[in-house]
């Protein structure tokens, strides 16, 4: 709140995004604090799904609801408030659903996101061909075509231009992480990376920021170098006209290829608690889930 509070009385806006969990207490912290409530230019809330179903079976039993909650907040407390998809193989099938959700709920727009992996096991039942993301792009410029209101393509999506730079690489912001170190963008935060951290120009509780961001500029030049040599000696495939997935290919963190995700594998627990460390066995809802050596084995029992 001390940050929010800081661009509020220097006249700036802020936004957040959130999977509605916590809107709650956001709710109740905008209601007391008018200034904040003024300078919040809008709110972003993820949903994976145009149904209950789907969203429920990717983000957990009743949060689809809890999102249609929070939606109906903003709306009660003319709040504008934007939609965000992040598109794999479970829930491609409603793309077209979930534009004509976001414009009957009444949201600003409707973000499309292409899933990142993460080097959990997770990743094989997301993955998506370069085939498929091609005709999932196609189909999200239909629906922007349908709709009244505005619909974002976000970064991540196969580009065209094999030189295609993203808005960080084209210096249109600066990310901050939690640790309060400048960092290319929010797709590297936490990612596996085998031990490095090549996008972190800097911890600003040590450095100045005008320092980090030169340090930020030389990362940027080495990484679009790499990619034109890559370009040159003809070795670009097709998952590299994805910026995004170039990058992290680059930097040396999870992401995808032909044959599905490739990259370190994460070794922090995720997913409600069921991830077990080194060989630990945890159980839950039928499942056994094993870690050992960073390998991970699912078996469904039943």
């Amino acid at each position: 709140m001390e940050v929010i509070d800081a661009l509020a009385t220097r006249g700036l806006t802020w936004h957040l995004v959130t999977n509605a969990g916590t809107f709650p207490w956001l709710f109740e912290t905008l209601r007391a604090n008018p200034a904040r409530r003024r300078s919040l230019a809008y709110v972003a809330i993820s949903l994976d799904g145009a149904t209950e179903a789907t969203h429920d079976a990717i983000r957990g039993a009743g949060s689809y609801r809890q999102v249609m909650s929070a939606l109906s907040m903003c709306t009660a407390s003319a709040i504008p408030f934007q939609i965000k998809m992040t598109i794999h193989a479970r829930n491609e099938g409603e793309i077209e659903g979930m534009g004509m959700l976001a414009a009957q709920l009444g949201a600003r727009d409707i973000s499309f996101a292409v899933l990142q992996p993460t080097g959990t096991l997770h990743d094989e039942s997301l993955f998506l061909s370069t085939k498929q993301w091609r005709l999932v792009k196609d189909r999200v410029v239909r629906v922007a075509a349908l709709l009244k209101m505005p619909v974002v393509l976000a970064e991540g999506f196969l580009e065209e231009r094999p030189f295609y730079l993203c808005g960080p690489f084209r210096g249109e912001q600066l990310h901050i992480d939690v640790r309060g170190r400048l960092s290319l963008c929010c797709s590297h935060a936490d990612q596996p990376n085998a031990g490095r951290e090549d996008e972190v120009a800097g911890d600003l509780h040590t450095v100045r920021l005008v320092d980090a961001h030169r340090k930020l500029l030389r990362i940027i030049h080495d990484a679009q170098d790499a990619k034109l040599e890559a370009i040159a000696a003809g070795e670009i495939t097709e998952w590299d006209l994805s910026p995004c997935n170039f990058c992290m290919k680059h930097f040396g963190k999870p992401h995808w290829t032909s044959d599905g995700a490739a990259g370190p594998s994460a070794k922090r627990e995720r997913w409600r608690g069921a991830w077990a460390r080194d060989t630990q066995i945890a159980r839950r809802d039928g499942r056994e889930i094993a870690d050992s050596d960073t390998k991970v084995r699912l078996r469904i029992f039943g």
